[in-house]
């Protein structure tokens, strides 16, 4: 895709301008703190919150690379039947959007 295209199709708004990095340090913190906070029972002691957090996490970063893998292994399979959309997520006509 064309740099240009690319930085003027970008949205600049929330939640789009958030990072991912920060996105997910962020979620991390909020178990954490929601885990040590002094009232009520430490979350994070309690054997079944852990291993229901660490099942939890597992079974979503399998997912994602699951889903990134059988992503890139299906462009060309799909492209070459002539079956692919146009880039719903930027901004612009659905009509002008280049196909991907």
């Amino acid at each position: 895709m064309d740099r240009n295209l690319w930085r003027n199709s970008k949205r600049d708004v929330f939640p789009f301008n958030v990072s991912l990095p920060i996105l997910f340090l962020s979620s991390i913190t909020f178990v954490v703190l929601a885990g040590v906070l002094p009232y009520g029972n430490h979350l994070l002691l309690r054997k079944d919150f852990c291993l229901s957090l660490v099942t939890s996490l597992s079974v979503s970063i399998a997912a994602y690379l699951v889903t990134d893998r059988l992503i890139i292994s299906s462009m060309k399979p799909l492209a070459d039947k002539d079956i692919f959309g146009k880039d719903l997520n930027k901004a612009g006509e659905m009509e002008s959007k280049p196909k991907v």
